[in-house]
């Protein structure tokens, strides 16, 4: 059986605004196209539970992450869907968002481009709050590479995100498997290691590729 070999390390202590109790246990997942809002959607922020997000989504990226996410052992309650809308920052758009709904914890999005990626992770770097972000890029295996998500995140010093390599992750989302897996747990009762993802498939890393992850402080699914 496949597991997680990495463990998320996110410290917890700065003195930030805190995100409120009911928040913790949600994932935010901020889709970066607003063609992509279903229509005739007016507010800014959706929720959907295990089986209403099917009613507005039934196929494209948003269904697969949302599959991810609710496809795990341990099913998460409901998540939130926000959308970056018109020529908006994201920094603008997750500031929006938490005017209409602040009740989340970790934040994903369904993009791949690392300026996104990055810029959730700024986002979130000033609050109590986390984030998780993918990617297929080969180049974060290796220990020499200057532009790969997981050097920026160690480079610009991301306490508060993590990334995550698979080879797959251009079309699959091991990121919010890997939250929908894990948020549903009362805080501080497990740890984010060792657990099986359902529907992400492993890596056959090497010995070497691991440790160029491991020094970058990055995640995978081995």
């Amino acid at each position: 059986m496949s597991q997680l070999d990495r463990i998320i390390n996110i410290q917890i202590d700065r003195q930030t605004t805190p995100v409120p109790q009911k928040g913790f246990g949600v994932m935010l997942l901020l889709v970066t196209d607003d063609a992509l809002k279903p229509a005739g959607q007016t507010t800014r922020v959706a929720e959907y539970d295990q089986t209403s997000f099917k009613d507005d989504f039934t196929s494209g990226v948003v269904f697969d992450a949302l599959t991810a996410y609710f496809s795990q052992d341990l099913v998460p309650e409901k998540v939130l869907v926000g959308y970056v809308e018109g020529v908006e920052t994201i920094a603008e758009a997750l500031a929006a968002i938490d005017d209409e709904r602040s009740d989340w914890y970790a934040l994903a999005t369904e993009s791949r481009t690392l300026a996104d990626q990055e810029a959730c992770a700024a986002y979130v770097a000033t609050q109590r709050r986390i984030s998780g972000h993918a990617s297929a890029d080969a180049e974060m295996l290796n220990p020499s590479s200057t532009g790969d998500l997981a050097k920026s995140f160690a480079d610009n010093s991301r306490f508060r995100s993590f990334s995550f390599y698979n080879s797959e992750a251009a079309t699959k989302y091991p990121e919010i498997a890997w939250m929908g897996r894990c948020l549903s747990a009362e805080p501080g009762s497990l740890t984010w290691k060792f657990k099986t993802l359902v529907g992400i498939v492993a890596d056959a890393l090497t010995g070497s590729q691991r440790t160029a992850l491991r020094d970058k402080n990055s995640n995978y699914y081995n």
